[in-house]
């Protein structure tokens, strides 16, 4: 598991909902995870890479 990509995602996710309950915000998480990983499968090894280093920046 990419944690860095998953933590960034929660974290903009209680930026933008910071009222919703943790269990929805944590639902939502993994379901955007679970995508851009998805998405992520379909990219070349370089992309990956970049894709990784930005999760990194982030």
């Amino acid at each position: 598991m990419n944690t860095d990509l998953f933590r960034k995602i929660t974290t903009t996710l209680k930026q933008q909902f910071p009222k919703a309950p943790d269990e929805f915000l944590m639902q939502q998480a993994r379901e955007m995870y679970e995508a851009e990983m998805q998405r992520r499968s379909t990219l070349s090894k370089v992309e990956k890479l970049s894709a990784e280093f930005q999760d990194k920046l982030s």
